[in-house]
């Protein structure tokens, strides 16, 4: 190893919260947390156009039928409400809640 080199640690990996929405619901609905990094890996288990919306810290991963995406925000302690804001679904009954601690 070269002398002028050093070791780090590399950065800890996000926790990861993986829902699956469908007509009309998340599931689970209720996801809990820890402050910190945190990734949503949302699954559309539907066979139309869902998206998993939390407004502040702001994320939106919109997923077509059968697909999977993610995204990663910092969290801090609270309680959320996501929802999909496809107009018509949220109304329905497509949300949940998010609990940080």
């Amino acid at each position: 190893m070269n002398p002028k080199m050093s070791m780090s640690s590399p950065p800890a990996a996000a926790v990861v919260l993986s829902v699956t929405g469908t007509e009309y619901s998340f599931t689970p609905s209720v996801l809990t947390a820890s402050a910190g990094k945190t990734s949503i890996r949302f699954t559309n288990g539907g066979s139309v156009d869902h998206d998993f919306t939390l407004d502040s810290p702001p994320i939106h991963v919109l997923v077509k039928p059968g697909k999977t995406d993610e995204a990663t925000v910092t969290l801090r302690p609270g309680t959320y409400t996501f929802y999909c804001s496809i107009p018509g679904h949220r109304q329905s009954g497509m949300q949940g809640k998010l609990t940080v601690s």
